[in-house]
């Protein structure tokens, strides 16, 4: 080619070389979200050591829907198919429920996909049959899916905000022991992993009672013995009963976030020292666990728990399976023994498989103790071992307290704050865990404005009068069941939600965190108008609708901008309170 020819060509490029786009400033915020999310899922996944393989733009048909993955890991027969979005539209979500169904119809047509996709991570036909595989749809979202959203499409796994940074914290402090948390939020157990021929076996820990523990002064129905344990066989079926956890739907949890400071503080000491500490790891045992004497053949003879303190040589039996025995005490102590990668990983690994950690567990007779009732135990025994040592934080003190009496108003009320956590309006706007920087602070709303609104009364004006439930009066005799106690909870959220979604439908602009200007969000504001709302079921007797309260917020003049409402400070909610009930409520 001459050289009047290659300029021409490259004449031709230039005026042929697409236009970069130019961002507008949200499209750039945007751009940051939707990166910052990618980059948080990516994380979690590749530290408990799923690996990723790279779908996103790759469209692909499945049952006659196209679609694409945002990203999905994989664990040997473990695949987890990601979406990551920062929308709230619920269109989208059915969309990528349909996709998911299809895919599920079309197993292994998307193994043999997947193969071709990332052949040097993944190959089918491989280790497994195609209905060894197990499928997971994770729906990881920037603003909070809410909870009838959820039990609608619940054929998938929901990684909220609050959800995805907790399993980011236990991440980076326990890093691949953090996978089998994980795969309990997915609902697996061990026999679900891997191969199906040595993996579905029934496994036990088995071990010698050392103490069998007779006069503990702890209530009938409660056993405690002690025995020891391999590190690596807590690190696979221990929970720790975190008050942040996926797990925590009616406030049953107590325990702080795992730290990862004491706990790289404790596996330094494990790989120096060779020896673990002397103290023992308070558990609940799990349903199964039995108790048996060993006679001189090694035969078992199963023994019923009351007489294990007559008879010497007895073996505990529990059950091995993923977050089965719940730490109640030392839970830094066993997650020192992680699984890593780090320069100590040698010398921490040989710890694991000792038998070295000593124990000591709870058993509660099931006839005598349901779930709600060792919980309560166990939060007063937390708080007795734990006050003494690191100042256990008044939010969690509050929160124990309602523990203790679930159906007190302070445990009502607890609950339900929960409840409107993950529903609108509030959907992700309370603070309830230390991972929230952002958010709305609860314990003066729980106090002040909800514990009298949602009281147990049986003349009391207050949500339990409209609960209507064939079965509301065993929460008055403290017969209830937990189904009958979440299906209040319920009531009371979507009743308060109907009131709040009519607030913020007339001051939009001024629901919002991000609005510096605007103290609608305040808790001052919040304990203003419920205190409102027990003044409409007064004056009406009787809980509306969306369609009720909107035009009669709407009469309101009062303006929520910092200026304006200085005047109801900190803690006037008595005065703002009467200020909503004039206009609204006559």
């Amino acid at each position: 080619m001459n050289k009047m020819a290659k300029k021409a060509s490259v004449a031709v490029k230039k005026r042929t070389k697409k236009k970069r786009k130019i961002l507008s400033a949200e499209e750039k915020a945007q751009k940051k979200r939707e990166k910052k999310l990618h980059s948080d899922v990516k994380l979690f996944f590749k530290t408990i050591g799923l690996e990723y393989i790279s779908t996103r733009d790759k469209q692909k048909i499945f049952g006659g829907i196209q679609g694409e993955f945002d990203g999905i890991y994989i664990y040997k027969n473990i695949i987890t198919l990601v979406e990551e979005t920062t929308s709230s539209n619920n269109d989208h979500l059915r969309r990528k429920v349909d996709y998911f169904e299809k895919v599920l119809e079309n197993k292994e047509s998307f193994l043999q996909w997947l193969s071709e996709v990332a052949p040097e991570k993944f190959s089918f036909p491989g280790d497994y049959t195609v209905a060894r595989y197990k499928l997971f749809y994770c729906y990881a979202s920037e603003t909070a899916v809410g909870d009838d959203t959820a039990e609608v499409y619940s054929q998938l796994k929901y990684l909220s905000p609050s959800i995805l940074k907790y399993f980011i914290h236990v991440a980076k402090s326990i890093r691949l022991s953090a996978r089998n948390e994980f795969f309990k939020y997915l609902g697996l157990d061990h026999p679900d992993i891997g191969e199906a021929s040595s993996s579905t076996e029934e496994k036990y820990i088995d071990s010698a009672v050392i103490i069998p523990e007779a006069g503990t002064g702890f209530p009938t129905g409660i056993h405690i013995v002690s025995f020891v344990m391999k590190a690596q066989e807590l690190l696979d079926c221990a929970y720790v009963f975190r008050k942040d956890s996926w797990g925590n739907k009616l406030g049953q949890y107590y325990q702080r976030l795992v730290e990862k400071a004491k706990i790289d503080k404790i596996r330094a000491f494990l790989a120096k020292e060779k020896r673990t500490f002397i103290d023992n790891i308070i558990v609940s045992l799990p349903s199964g666990t039995t108790f048996a004497k060993i006679e001189k053949n090694n035969k078992r003879v199963d023994i019923d728990v009351k007489d294990i303190s007559t008879i010497s040589n007895v073996q505990i039996r529990i059950p091995y399976l993923i977050n089965s025995i719940g730490i109640i005490d030392g839970q830094h102590r066993v997650f020192g023994h992680y699984q890593g990668s780090d320069s100590l990983e040698p010398a921490i690994q040989k710890h694991r498989e000792k038998r070295h950690l000593f124990v000591t567990g709870i058993f509660y007779e099931e006839d005598k103790y349901k779930e709600p009732d060792r919980r309560k135990f166990e939060s007063s025994l937390f708080l007795l071992m734990n006050n003494n040592h690191s100042k256990v934080k008044p939010d969690l003190l509050l929160y124990i307290e309602s523990l203790k009496s679930p159906t007190s108003p302070l445990g009502i009320a607890s609950n339900v704050i929960m409840a409107l956590n993950n529903r609108d309006p509030f959907k992700g706007l309370f603070l309830l865990s230390p991972l929230d920087k952002i958010g709305i602070k609860t314990p003066t709303i729980i106090k002040y404005g909800l514990q009298g609104l949602v009281e147990i009364s049986a003349d009391k004006e207050t949500l339990f009068k409209y609960w209507q439930n064939d079965k509301k009066t065993d929460l008055l005799n403290e017969t209830w069941s937990e189904e009958l106690y979440a299906d209040y909870i319920k009531f009371c959220a979507s009743s308060l939600s109907q009131y709040f979604n009519a607030i913020k439908s007339n001051y939009k602009d001024s629901w919002d965190l991000a609005n510096k200007d605007s103290r609608l969000l305040s808790s001052t504001a919040i304990v203003g108008f419920l205190k409102s709302f027990s003044t409409s079921l007064e004056k009406y007797h009787k809980i509306g609708t969306f369609e009720f309260y909107k035009p009669k917020i709407a009469k309101l003049t009062l303006t929520f901008s910092k200026t304006e409402f200085a005047k109801y400070g900190s803690s006037h909610w008595p005065t703002l309170a009467q200020d909503i009930d004039k206009e609204c409520w006559k």
